[in-house]
């Protein structure tokens, strides 16, 4: 059977945001974890591994 993660994300937020919700200075220690959890997933999986993320910008992972 395929393993399939379905990933969304969140935009970083703008310099001008008054209340943070996603601020630029989280961006790597958010890569790192969501690299650290997508990696730690493929050596639980045997056979074919499928990801599926939006396009858009802020669902975004790279491996």
């Amino acid at each position: 059977m395929n393993h399939t993660i379905l990933f969304t994300g969140h935009m970083i937020d703008e310099k001008e945001r008054q209340k943070p919700c996603f601020p630029a200075s989280k961006e790597t220690a958010v890569r790192a974890e969501l690299r650290k959890q997508l990696v730690e997933e493929k050596t639980k999986i045997n056979n074919l591994l499928i990801g599926i993320a939006g396009g858009a910008c802020g669902g975004r992972v790279f491996l």
